[in-house]
């Protein structure tokens, strides 16, 4: 048996597509919106009744607007511990005497839900758009195109299997916009190396730094540059072929740095400056170029 504040089986299959379903078709479903968070709609007593429910059109469910996103865990939270037997609509004009299903405060949950993953889809794809609109190179405007034709044929609830365990296909979104990355998009990110690639999280670019700080103390000190070593000698013997991180210049913003021990170079990328040569902190600069020669002998090109 249903509980009372769990959703029928009809209007879930409504509001809940398939996670199979494509980004682009997803993204064409009406979801009803959410009321702003005001006074008068922000009450929680407001919405709680000890009334049985008087609308069961379900159709009419469908279509209500929720509350306010903020208070709705807490008005699903209250709803359990009270007596309450139905749900007002104070947020929905003229609805003022309707006592709805208490199934409705779940079912609002779930849209909202929804309407997230929705809007977390959008902005990727518009930021390629505006990427592929507005910037000069040529290279990059192809690449936006590829990004949002590939992301618009993703599957809007699925899984990405390079990782275990596996996670969310919008996982991916957040790599088309300039929003802050997690530390999961980061380790994302390095699962997606190959095996002659190693990953190195930013702690690599500070030790490096420290290590050109105290260069002396860097070739006597195994116990706190064991590892360094350790990372050069894989590098230079071949057993790894590029060695990735990311710095953080400014605190700001990540930027990706590879370090290529066949073809001795230093790539550096930075998002903030698209379609221009892309400049490193002189300091992290130095220090890369000194660690590299300091191990292969050899200036490395940047």
């Amino acid at each position: 048996m249903l509980s009372k504040y769990t959703p029928p089986p009809e209007p879930t299959a409504i509001h809940a597509p398939n996670a199979s379903m494509k980004v682009k078709d997803f993204l064409t479903i009406h979801v009803p919106g959410a009321a702003p968070y005001t006074q008068s709609t922000s009450k929680i007593e407001d919405y709680l009744s000890p009334l049985d429910p008087n609308l069961h059109d379900i159709h009419k469910l469908l279509e209500l607007g929720s509350p306010p996103v903020s208070i709705l865990e807490n008005l699903l939270e209250n709803a359990l511990e009270s007596q309450s037997r139905s749900v007002l609509c104070p947020h929905v004009t003229g609805l003022s005497s309707a006592r709805c299903p208490l199934f409705m405060l779940a079912h609002w949950k779930e849209l909202a839900a929804i309407r997230s993953r929705q809007n977390t889809w959008r902005q990727s794809l518009a930021s390629l758009f505006t990427t592929a609109s507005t910037v000069k190179d040529a290279d990059l405007v192809e690449i936006a195109h590829q990004a949002e034709s590939a992301i618009s044929e993703l599957e809007w609830g699925g899984r990405v299997q390079v990782v275990f365990p596996s996670t969310e296909t919008a996982i991916l979104a957040s790599y088309c916009t300039k929003e802050w990355l997690s530390d999961n998009h980061m380790s994302f990110r390095q699962n997606l190396c190959t095996e002659k690639v190693v990953f190195c999280d930013s702690f690599f670019l500070e030790l490096v730094c420290r290590a050109y700080n105290a260069r002396e103390e860097y070739l006597t000190d195994i116990k706190l540059y064991g590892w360094l070593h350790q990372a050069a000698q894989k590098l230079v013997t071949g057993e790894n072929a590029e060695l990735a991180t990311f710095a953080n210049p400014g605190g700001v913003h990540w930027t990706p740095v590879v370090l290529n021990f066949m073809k001795k170079s230093i790539t550096y990328a930075d998002s903030f400056a698209p379609g221009q040569r892309a400049e490193m902190e002189p300091r992290l600069k130095e220090a890369l170029e000194w660690w590299t020669f300091l191990h292969t002998g050899e200036e490395f090109t940047y």
